[in-house]
């Protein structure tokens, strides 16, 4: 129980009892501050109670908003990878098995193929020599058509040669021929100049006689046979 203490003289009492008041006050006075340090004590204890019963209820609230959802993701995992890891060992074993299997299955293929493959290499060796003789009879015959088709191209190759050889000398021959045409209608073209200037200077005189035109007709007539006798044998040589 809390005792308030009191001032001198304010009851209302008389001095006597006022000064017998007086004469306890130390010891009322420590008692007083005693008391009132435990209620401090007592109150702060209480407080920080209090604060700790708080705490805690925030403590569990966070575990139950945070950790707990992860500690479950975390069993799901490793339940997820333990029901992972068995199906896993489930489909080796089959794996295995099968393998097994399709090895005694090879195993017996193997020796019925080689079978098979003995009759058919018989087979094969039978027909072998069939098949080269056939292939030599092939190859012989394309060997001759090859150099037939070789030797007609020397042939066709040899008549270019000798047509072109001809086709040149009688391009010789009528550049030859032209060349003497055009000498010959000089020459005359000279001879008219001349004739003109002896008529000038001698207007009296008697013209003289005329070249004859038989040399130029037979230069022309030979040209023309020669060209004549180029384009036959240009029209053979292709």
């Amino acid at each position: 129980m809390k005792v308030k203490p009191q001032r001198p003289g304010q009851d209302g009492r008389s001095g006597q009892a006022t000064g017998t008041v007086r004469h306890g006050d130390g010891k009322a006075a420590t008692q007083c501050e005693s008391v009132t340090k435990d209620e401090r004590v007592e109150d702060v204890m209480k407080s920080m109670a209090n604060e700790m019963k708080v705490k805690d209820a925030e403590r569990a609230a966070r575990y139950v908003a945070t950790l707990r959802p992860a500690m479950a993701v975390t069993r799901f995992v490793r339940m997820e990878r333990e029901r992972e890891q068995r199906e896993y060992e489930m489909k080796k074993k089959q794996r295995e098995a099968e393998e097994g299997e399709n090895a005694r299955a090879v195993a017996t293929g193997e020796k019925t193929a080689a079978v098979d493959r003995d009759v058919q290499i018989t087979d094969v060796e039978a027909g072998v020599d069939e098949l080269t003789a056939s292939v030599s009879k092939v190859w012989r015959t394309r060997r001759q058509a090859l150099r037939a088709a070789k030797r007609q191209r020397v042939m066709v190759a040899t008549a270019r040669l000798e047509s072109r050889h001809d086709n040149e000398q009688e391009q010789r021959r009528i550049r030859e021929v032209r060349s003497a045409v055009r000498l010959q209608e000089r020459n005359e073209a000279l001879e008219r100049l001349e004739e003109r200037r002896r008529q000038r200077d001698d207007p009296d005189g008697k013209p003289a006689a005329k070249p004859t035109d038989q040399a130029r007709v037979s230069l022309v007539k030979q040209q023309k046979e020669a060209t004549g006798a180029a384009s036959a044998r240009s029209s053979e040589a292709v």
